[in-house]
């Protein structure tokens, strides 16, 4: 599954190191997924555009080094799907050497869906949805900003 998004960003700054952000844009998914049971193979390729929000809560104790909690949803309408979103949480610790450049590190929860209309022309409840994946782990990398 590989993400990427492109936003605009608003910070608060509050008192003690305290950080609010919300960002809007686009944003973009595409998944590469292989699954085999039962001597069955299922393979999917699902690339989308749409948009993408987000909103951030930081706390930065030392000027370069801070605790992040954020979450963040992007849908996308590819041609497999009426729509996939993709929703996440992440928990982390970002390390600022420089003003546009952080490291950062956490744990990352994800969820990403693809529904489709059934045949009724009822759109599923979230339960029943045609692709569902849950993903959590550990998470690494590096954020620019300008």
């Amino acid at each position: 599954l590989r993400l990427a998004a492109v936003s605009f960003a608003a910070n608060l700054i509050l008192a003690q190191g305290f950080v609010l952000t919300g960002s809007l844009g686009l944003g973009y998914s595409d998944l590469d997924l292989e699954l085999e049971a039962e001597g069955e193979r299922a393979r999917a390729a699902i690339g989308a555009f749409g948009p993408a929000f987000a909103g951030r809560a930081a706390w930065y104790p030392r000027q370069k080094l801070g605790l992040y909690a954020q979450g963040s949803n992007r849908v996308g309408f590819p041609s497999e799907y009426d729509a996939v979103s993709v929703e996440q949480l992440e928990l982390g610790v970002e390390l600022r050497p420089v003003r546009a450049w952080a490291f950062f590190g956490g744990w990352r929860w994800l969820t990403y869906e693809g529904e489709n209309e059934n045949r009724h022309g009822h759109r599923r409840s979230r339960g029943n949805s045609e692709l569902e994946l849950t993903l959590d782990g550990p998470v690494a990398g590096l954020s620019l900003s300008f």
